[in-house]
This record gives structure tokens, C-alpha cells and sequence, in this order.
């Protein structure tokens, strides 16, 4: 009898133990981020909040040249500087945890320019394509490529003093914010986007921006009387700073009217009175303005003046 007690007292205990192991749950590790290097050093994180044993990695690696590499690592970090600079690539690395895969992470990029890397700027030119100016440049060393480089572009209006600037992918750029008659100071440089980010030297272009005439005025308001009418009308104000000069309205045989312009507060619209004019008559006219560039184009408009009754 004892030893039967003693049989059922152990299987107990055995069958509590299996019962207690089956509830317990692997731990599942996760990697959080993956970032590449300037001396194409990949390494990652992993999620803290998933304190697992990490016993290695693996890491998956394919081109779009159809290369592939798979392999494992105990470390958060593997040197790929045997992998083809500027070739796009995409790494995925999977955490294991006592042969427990985890959760991947996927990252696409290249294998970045190096260190050493030549990021001179040369032939930092310009030309204008209608009224956009258009900017080229080139590195000195294109062996290489650049696909981690961005370039910053630092566009300087020297009549003012202000400073606009922008972030360039590729080696070109539009500007359509330049004015006539205005002196700019224009700068590049190549920046490699890969940790740590490092700065090439500064190219500089100056360029005086020649005059040109304005655009044809815009019509804005029109207040109309029996004989008289006050016309409003909207120039091209900052996009255009060569010195102004006058204003023209042609009203035919009925009238010619010219207001100067010369040192106005306000260069993006003028105002202007038409009196001695006949009621209920509607008049065709062309306005015009002048400025260092010239005549701008007409443009032409027909206003009619009220009857006394109306006015």
C-alpha cells in the first residue's frame, strides 16, 4: 500500500510539472531599425521592450542586380564594404532567440559613397530657359556616383540681403523666384547622407540678372462714374524689380493718359483717374507699363461710364 501511495504521489507531481512547462511561451525578440554607415557598416536595434537572448541574426541581402548574399552573425553589426557602391540593395535582418525566429526588419538604401569620397563640385553653371533659371553642376569624381548624395543649394539675393535655401536631389535645378536686374550669389555643395552626414566644399556662382520688360498689366478694379473712371491696375511687383518708369493708358482719340512711376512705395499696383469723359459712352483703351526693359505688352479693355441718372 505505501508503495502504491507513493507511485500516486509522483505521477502527481510529474503531470503538475508538464502542465506548468506547456503554459510557459517562447520569447519572441524583434528588430526595430536598420541603418547603414558611411563605411557601409550595417547595424540595427533591437526592440527593448522584448528583452529576449539574442543567440544570432540572419541576415538577407539582395540586389537589384540580382546578386544575394544570406548568412548569419552573433553581433548587432556587420562590415559590407565587400558589396557594390551605389548598387541598390535591400538588407533584412531577423532576430533568433534559442532557434526562435523573431520579428525582421526590412530596409532598402545603397552601399553609401566612403568616407574619402571626393565630393568637390566642378562646372557649376547656369542658362535661362524663358524666365526660369536653370542651374547644372557636376562632381569633380563621378566614378564613383552619388546615389547618397543630396546637394544643398543656397540662393542669395544680394540687393536685400535674404537667403533661400533647398535640399536637391540629382544635379539640376529650376528657380523660377529669380527677378530682372538683380544680383545673386549662388552657392552648392554635396552632402553624403550616410551616418555620419559629411559636407563637401562650397561652389559659388555670382550672376546679374539682366533687365527685362514687365508683363502686361492686369486690370484689378474699376469704379465707374458719368465722366470719369478710376482704374486699378496689378503689375508684376517683386517678380520684376528693374526700376520702373511710367504707366500708359491709350484711349485712342479720346485720351492719353501717363502716370510716373518712378520711386512708388507699392511696385504691384497703380492707380490712375480718367476725367472729361461723356456719360453713358463706352471707351476702348490700352495700358502699358515701362520700366529699365522697355514696354511691357498692351492690354487692351473696353469701359463704359454710367448716365447722370445712375450716378
Amino acid at each position: 500500500m505505501v508503495s502504491k501511495n507513493v507511485f500516486l504521489i509522483v505521477a502527481a507531481t510529474y503531470c503538475t510539472i508538464i502542465d506548468k512547462s506547456q503554459g510557459q511561451e517562447d520569447c519572441v525578440p524583434s528588430v526595430k531599425s536598420v541603418s547603414i554607415a558611411s563605411n557601409a557598416t550595417l547595424f540595427w536595434e533591437v526592440d527593448p521592450d522584448r528583452p529576449c537572448e539574442i543567440t544570432n541574426f540572419k541576415i538577407d541581402i539582395e540586389g537589384d542586380r540580382e546578386d544575394e548574399y544570406h548568412f548569419t552573425v552573433t553581433e548587432s553589426f556587420v562590415d559590407l564594404s565587400f558589396l557594390e557602391i551605389c548598387e541598390k540593395w535591400q538588407f533584412t535582418v531577423t532576430p533568433i532567440s534559442n532557434e526562435v525566429i523573431g520579428f525582421a526588419h526590412t530596409m532598402t538604401s545603397y552601399i553609401p559613397l566612403p568616407p574619402d569620397a571626393d565630393l568637390t563640385i566642378n562646372r557649376f553653371r547656369f542658362s535661362l530657359s524663358g524666365r526660369t533659371l536653370i542651374l547644372e553642376w557636376d562632381l569633380r569624381n563621378q566614378t564613383l556616383g552619388d546615389c547618397t548624395l543630396e546637394y544643398l543649394l543656397t540662393l542669395q539675393d544680394l540687393d536685400r540681403g535674404t537667403i533661400e535655401d533647398a535640399y536637391v536631389e540629382g544635379r539640376t535645378a529650376r528657380v523660377d523666384t529669380v527677378s530682372p536686374c538683380i544680383t545673386y550669389e549662388m552657392n552648392v555643395r554635396a552632402i553624403n547622407q550616410a551616418h555620419p552626414a559629411r559636407e563637401g566644399p562650397i561652389a559659388r556662382l555670382n550672376l546679374v540678372m539682366g533687365n527685362r520688360a514687365q508683363s502686361a498689366p492686369t486690370l484689378k478694379s474699376v469704379e465707374a462714374k458719368a465722366t470719369s473712371l478710376t482704374l486699378t491696375w496689378t503689375l508684376e511687383g517683386d517678380a520684376n524689380r528693374c526700376p520702373l518708369r511710367s504707366f500708359y493708358i491709350d484711349g485712342g482719340n479720346y485720351f492719353n493718359v501717363s502716370v510716373p512711376l518712378q520711386g512708388v512705395e507699392d511696385p504691384s499696383t497703380v492707380s490712375m483717374e480718367i476725367t472729361g469723359l461723356r456719360s453713358n459712352s463706352m471707351y476702348l483703351m490700352r495700358a502699358s507699363v515701362e520700366n529699365s526693359g522697355g514696354w511691357s505688352q498692351t492690354t487692351p479693355i473696353a469701359v463704359q461710364t454710367l448716365d447722370w441718372s445712375t450716378d
